[in-house]
């Protein structure tokens, strides 16, 4: 059974692959997630919050091919 989008908070990102789509990563935050960006070179994932929280995720080369 996979992760439904109407069952995930403001606290997960769901990536999915473009030419199946189907989910390849899901991202988990502590807090509510209010802005995201990739690095130029789309290996890292940015997250940030209202409240000045920020988290860098390493983006795995099974996603970033």
């Amino acid at each position: 059974m996979g992760t439904h989008e109407r069952d995930l908070a403001r606290t997960t990102i769901l990536m999915y692959e473009i030419g199946t789509g189907i989910a390849a990563a899901e991202v988990n935050s502590i807090f509510d997630i209010t802005r995201m960006e990739f690095s130029a070179d789309g290996r890292y994932l940015a997250i940030g919050s209202l409240r000045g929280s920020v988290s860098v995720w390493a983006v795995g080369d099974h996603i970033y091919r």
